[in-house]
């Protein structure tokens, strides 16, 4: 299933109902386990096999764009393991670009960036707690706490570097001169953080030599924390809200999404056959446009072809 939907989404005539659509940025993430950058890429071979076959192809002379997003996993944290995190992710999702000059195949018309976030500055024993832990198909091997997920590990990661739960205040620290690396090579396009507080975040603006470009965050920390955001704009760092849409819909039953409905109703479409549903825009939709008109990255999410339809005119 994943593949088919990224293929409609990243493809402008996959078929009739995605013409319109040319979704152009995939955020994934590299977990020993669950096999999702594979299938990122069989998405990305059909959207190469398509251009072959004469379709979604751009004007003589131009390159089509995809940006793919990668993420460090704490395991991964330490230089070496963020080295070997980074070429796994290119292998699994890109098998066969060069990594020498960004991901861009010459045969092609098509040019594939990547940008890379650490995910975690570190491991957090709370981290297995979490529901969005125990429901997530991107951990299909369970675990209860952040040394038995590192005893887990394959032997190949914990020969290239040390845990990085022998120095959890630095080991990100070096990731980061990694990452900073790779973007200097030209390997990434970009690279940023994810889940890092106002403390790590101040810790990274001063042994930055380089961005961080990106950071990715809920919409709760966008809403709330108003210093680190302050901070984040100050530096120009790009705020990407990942749980838009969860968000939103968990909070279905409160007079807030009732409001956000109201504010559908008023201002968005209720033609015939239009994608959003029988008030207009939906709630999702309203705080959707509402975060991408004020320069915020979202990725709304989907297991489903419709939802991503309805998403993309915001």
């Amino acid at each position: 299933k994943i593949p088919f939907i990224l293929a409609s989404a990243l493809s402008s005539n996959t078929t009739d109902n995605f013409e319109d659509l040319h979704y152009r940025l995939v955020d994934t993430s590299h977990t020993d386990s669950s096999g999702l950058e594979v299938l990122v890429g069989r998405s990305l071979s059909r959207l190469l096999s398509s251009e072959g076959k004469g379709k979604s192809s751009p004007s003589a002379g131009t390159r089509d764009e995809y940006h793919l997003l990668i993420k460090i996993h704490h395991t991964h944290l330490g230089y070496e393991r963020t080295m070997l995190s980074v070429q796994n992710s290119l292998s699994d999702i890109l098998p066969g670009f060069s990594s020498n000059s960004g991901t861009s195949s010459s045969s092609s018309t098509i040019d594939f960036r990547v940008h890379a976030v650490i995910q975690y500055p570190r491991c957090y024993d709370s981290f297995f707690m979490s529901e969005t832990y125990k429901k997530s198909p991107n951990f299909p091997v369970k675990h209860s706490s952040c040394r038995e997920e590192e005893d887990a590990l394959d032997a190949a990661t914990k020969s290239v570097g040390p845990s990085p739960l022998i120095d959890t205040e630095n080991a990100w620290r070096r990731s980061w001169r990694a990452l900073e690396e790779l973007y200097h090579h030209g390997t990434l396009e970009s690279i940023g953080v994810s889940n890092f507080g106002p403390f790590d975040m101040k810790s990274l603006y001063e042994i930055s030599t380089e961005g961080p470009h990106i950071y990715q965050g809920s919409l709760r920390t966008l809403l709330l924390e108003e210093v680190m955001i302050e901070e984040l704009i100050r530096h120009g760092v790009h705020y990407q809200c990942t749980d838009a849409a969860s968000a939103v819909l968990e909070g279905k039953d409160s007079e807030a999404y009732a409001s956000l409905e109201r504010m559908g109703a008023k201002h968005g479409s209720v033609d015939e056959g239009d994608s959003s549903d029988a008030y207009g825009y939906s709630a999702v939709q309203v705080v959707l446009g509402w975060l991408v008109q004020r320069g915020v990255g979202v990725f709304p999410g989907t297991t489903s072809t419709a939802h991503l339809a309805e998403n993309s005119p915001m």
